[in-house]
Parts: C-alpha cells; sequence; structure tokens
C-alpha cells in the first residue's frame, strides 16, 4: 500500500491545477500533522476572513492572507501568491490526501451555524444536532461527499434520509469508531488512492470552485 507521501508525490507530478513548488509541498506536509489547521484555513476563507495565521509552538508562523483576487502564504520569508482558484485545488489535494477519515460509527456534533435555520428550527430547536457516520467518501452525481450520516440517537428512519456532511461541518467528535484493525488501515489508503487515481472531485470544492467562476464573471 502507497503512503500519503507518495499518493501526494504522484498528485503533484500529473497536477497543472496549482504551480507544485518546494514550498507548497511544505506546507502540505505541515498541514498533514495539523488537520486542524487545514480546517481553520478553509473556514476563513469561507467566512472572507482577511487573513489566518498560524502559530505553531515550535517553528515558524503560516499566515495565508485572502485577497480580492488572490491568495498570498508566507513562512519563514519565503511567500508564494496564488490565484483563488490555485488555492482552491491546492486545499482540495491536501485534504483528499492527508486529511483524517473517520471510521464507520463515528458519533460527531455538527456545528448548527452551517445548516439552514429552517432545518435547525424543524428539527432540533436549541437541541445540539448529533449524527454517526455510515459513509465515506461516498460519490453521486460525479463527485463525493466527506460522510453520510444517520441523525443519532434516531438512527435510520424512512423520513429523515442519510445527511450528507464535509468535514468542515463537524464541530466535534463524541466517540470514534472501531478503527484498530489492518483492515482499517488499508481501505483508507485504498480509499485515497482511488479518489486520486480517478481525479472524483469533492461536492465541496467543486461548489467552491463554481463560486469562483460566478465573481469572475460578474
Amino acid at each position: 500500500m502507497k503512503t500519503a507521501e507518495q499518493i501526494w508525490k504522484e498528485y503533484c507530478d500529473g497536477n497543472t491545477a496549482f504551480p507544485t513548488t518546494d514550498f507548497l509541498h511544505q506546507i502540505a506536509f505541515i498541514l498533514k500533522n495539523r488537520p486542524e489547521v487545514l480546517g481553520a484555513i478553509v473556514k476563513a476563507f469561507l467566512d472572507k476572513k482577511p487573513n489566518y495565521i498560524y502559530h505553531p509552538r515550535i517553528g515558524a508562523d503560516i499566515e495565508v492572507t485572502f485577497l480580492p483576487k488572490e491568495v498570498y502564504i508566507c513562512r519563514n520569508e519565503t511567500e508564494i501568491t496564488l490565484s483563488k482558484s490555485e488555492f482552491v485545488h491546492f486545499l482540495d489535494g491536501v485534504d483528499k490526501v492527508y486529511s483524517d477519515i473517520l471510521p464507520l460509527g463515528t458519533l460527531v456534533e455538527i456545528d448548527k451555524e452551517q445548516l439552514s435555520q429552517e432545518l435547525v428550527v424543524s428539527l432540533l430547536g436549541d437541541e445540539p444536532l448529533y449524527v454517526m457516520i455510515m459513509g465515506r467518501k461516498v460519490v453521486f452525481d460525479g463527485a463525493y461527499v466527506d460522510y453520510l450520516a444517520q441523525f443519532w440517537p434516531l438512527g435510520l428512519q424512512a423520513e429523515l434520509p442519510p445527511m450528507a456532511i464535509h468535514k468542515t461541518m463537524i464541530k466535534r467528535i463524541i466517540a470514534q469508531g472501531y478503527a484498530e484493525s489492518e483492515k482499517e488501515s488499508s481501505y483508507v489508503g485504498q480509499l485515497r488512492e482511488i479518489l486520486m487515481k480517478t481525479a472524483i472531485p469533492s461536492h465541496f470544492y467543486l461548489r467552491l470552485q463554481e463560486e469562483l467562476d460566478d465573481e469572475n464573471q460578474a
């Protein structure tokens, strides 16, 4: 089974969507070990924040500045400027190769701020929303979602279809499903390879690209 680093190298070797510089390889490797930082960068981008700065305990800061049409990344006096489209493709690649894939049966709390107000009011009111992961990297309409989940503690219900969620919607992990087996780690590795080889896009990043295209045409 190939390592994540080998998959990333193969992805970059055939990539034309963003510049594959040593500096970006370095940033990707840092994000590999800090999935919460990747999530924070994505959230800052979505929330149209002016910038995001990661202050590690050891090593240099990473500063990501969001300009009207470009994204500027700087670390330790090295810098690169990407178009927003290149930046989204870079995040998509890092996400596919390096982000954690939670095991089946994991119970998570969903960030209700990312749901429509109508859904929150009709289903939950002030109660937290818990779901249990029942599918991973599920493909439909030519793209994949990170997870399909069932409402907890209700489980599968005819009137409540599974919920498609992206990892940025997860507020916290309540209880993780069983993952201590070679079958699990082998399957997750194969899943990453399949996503990269088939170039199946993520619904989440596909939507971001479409929004950027609309902005550029406006």
